[in-house]
């Protein structure tokens, strides 16, 4: 006849090790995350100055391979709070991005080699894909929440630093 101690430390072992695991691999999980999305060095601080010149800081992600590029924001369900993506191309060039797989508006600017910007697409809604891209002359292409640009002060002829 089985022992109702034994079983239930059986039971209490397992249930135990079942919590364990699985507290383990979600922080593998979360681990492996912070490292692919946070990694300081793919992170670029840019600032912007308004009108009473304070500036406004951002953290953008790089995304400098085409796969980064082509993937960007696609499929991530939302932008904190002065953070977005920073695409950074070899050369100034005639740079299309368009909404596909994304789940929120974001704004789009454009910024030539001097760093200053030369278009601003605002509050572009992910329902534009797949009829529309979104085109401008730059070296760089950032993307923010949707109505940061404004708030910020980003405008075109805007000067950023980052």
């Amino acid at each position: 006849m089985p022992n109702s101690a034994t079983e239930k430390t059986k039971s209490g072992r397992k249930k135990a090790l079942f919590i364990f695991m699985s507290s383990v691999m979600l922080l593998s999980v979360v681990i492996v995350w912070v490292g692919f999305f946070y990694r300081p060095s793919d992170l670029v601080t840019m600032k912007v100055k308004d009108r009473s010149d304070a500036a406004k800081t951002f953290q953008l992600r790089k995304a400098t391979t085409p796969a980064e590029q082509e993937k960007g924001l696609s499929g991530t369900t939302n932008l904190a709070h002065q953070t977005g993506m920073i695409f950074i191309f070899q050369r100034p060039t005639n740079l299309c991005f368009w909404m596909k797989e994304m789940n929120y508006p974001i704004d789009m600017v454009w910024v030539d080699s001097d760093k200053k910007v030369v278009a601003v697409e605002a509050n572009v809604s992910p329902k534009t894909y797949p009829e529309q891209s979104f085109c401008h002359e730059g070296k760089y292409v950032i993307e923010v929440p949707a109505n940061a640009a404004k708030k910020s002060g980003i405008t075109k002829g805007s000067r950023l630093t980052f």
